[in-house]
């Protein structure tokens, strides 16, 4: 029984007769895609017969990759200029100095220490190697601005936008004086304080004895160290503390000033000394060694006058005069050099040792000046204990007998 063939398929192949053998070939898909399924082998298989069933490259040339056929699957730098980078075309890609100055360090703020600096990757290196990496780290400056934040060896700013802070006054021999203050007072707190002085000496005289040492040290200390108390409780009440309204600060180059200027001081005011004895004669005499005359002391007595004499008088002197003084007097008169002088006349005459007034004028003038190089009062208080050293010294040894009472 012959088998009537079936409708053909899309690729002009025969399906099976449709009597339900399993000799079906299977359909032959669109133009150019494999065959399906093979048969399971009742029908035969003729391959010279059903070429198109095999992958013929010739027959179908569009399965293998041609470039000249498809180019645009090959990446060409010419058809795709966009896939390069090109800095005629994106001139945006490259750090341009000109378009962003902020982001250059600025060397004014390092001492002119130009850096380099490692950008993004593709445009620039790092430091090379080998190449030692600048002390102070970059520091980005907007422009118009201070740095953000201070580096190592860099030097220090305000805050940004404010510039750098004012540099301390430099004043002779590389010393930084501190100004003169504007106190909120005047002469008047300086009366106050000499009264203060004067009201305590008289209650000590009358209530202390004076045939003893100890009773003499008392006498002249205490109302001295309340002369010198009062000055500082009144900068507190009325001022702005004894730090700035009396150059009550401590710093070790006034220690070095106040020992040069006072052992300089030495070979002016013993000369000084020595001539104005020899022109006054023996009437010429401290008030100190009158106060002393024909006492004797032990060793700790002894000392203890010492350390009155070499350190509380200077400390006391020096903030009465130098420090509260001074500046009422530079309240009114802008002149320091007139300061220097009015200030050493009051020292001198205030002591009210009028024969020796002349001299304690010569003293004072190194202390002066100890003054106004520093601007404070520990070089003055230095100079000041100096000056006292050997006096006190030789009160000291003339109490315990050591040497002859003059």
């Amino acid at each position: 029984m012959s088998s009537t063939p079936g409708p053909p398929g899309p690729s002009g192949h025969t399906s099976d007769p449709g009597d339900g053998s399993s000799g079906q070939e299977g359909w032959a898909g669109p133009a150019g895609t494999q065959p399906g399924p093979p048969d399971d082998g009742t029908a035969a298989h003729d391959a010279a017969g059903q070429g198109d069933r095999q992958h013929d490259p010739a027959g179908h040339p569009t399965v293998q990759h041609d470039p000249a056929t498809h180019p645009a699957v090959q990446h060409d730098p010419a058809g795709h200029p966009a896939v390069q980078h090109d800095p005629a075309a994106h001139p945006a890609m490259q750090h341009d100095p000109a378009a962003h100055p902020a982001m250059q360090p600025d060397p004014a703020a390092y001492g002119g220490v130009q850096q380099q600096q490692p950008g993004p990757a593709g445009h620039g290196a790092p430091y090379g190697y080998g190449t030692a990496r600048p002390a102070p780290p970059p520091q980005y400056a907007v422009a118009g601005h201070a740095p953000p934040w201070p580096g190592p060896g860099a030097p220090h700013h305000g805050p940004a936008g404010h510039g750098p802070p004012p540099e301390p006054p430099t004043g002779p021999f590389g010393l930084s004086p501190s100004p003169t203050p504007r106190v909120r007072w005047g002469l008047w707190a300086f009366l106050v304080v000499e009264i203060v002085f004067l009201g305590a000496s008289a209650v000590m005289a009358w209530t202390t004895g004076v045939d003893s040492a100890g009773g003499v040290l008392l006498a002249i200390a205490v109302p001295t160290m309340l002369a010198a108390l009062t000055c500082i409780l009144w900068t507190l009440w009325r001022g702005d503390g004894p730090a700035a309204d009396l150059g009550l600060r401590f710093r070790w180059e006034d220690v070095g000033v106040g020992l040069l200027i006072g052992i300089a001081g030495l070979f002016v005011t013993v000369p000084a000394a020595l001539l104005y004895l020899y022109l006054v004669g023996p009437e010429l005499s401290t008030s100190v060694g009158v106060a002393f005359e024909g006492i004797t002391a032990g060793w700790p007595i002894a000392l203890a006058v010492m350390f009155g004499v070499v350190v509380i008088a200077p400390v006391c002197e020096e903030i009465v005069y130098r420090g509260l003084l001074w500046n009422a007097v530079a309240k009114w008169i802008s002149n320091r050099w007139v300061v220097f002088v009015i200030t050493t006349l009051v020292f001198a005459i205030a002591h009210l040792e009028f024969l020796r007034a002349p001299l304690l004028f010569v003293v004072a003038l190194p202390l002066g000046i100890a003054r106004i190089l520093t601007g404070r009062i520990t070089a003055s208080i230095v100079a000041h204990a100096v000056n006292n050293f050997l006096p006190g010294l030789a009160l000291a040894l003339m109490l315990v007998g050591a040497l002859p009472q003059v």
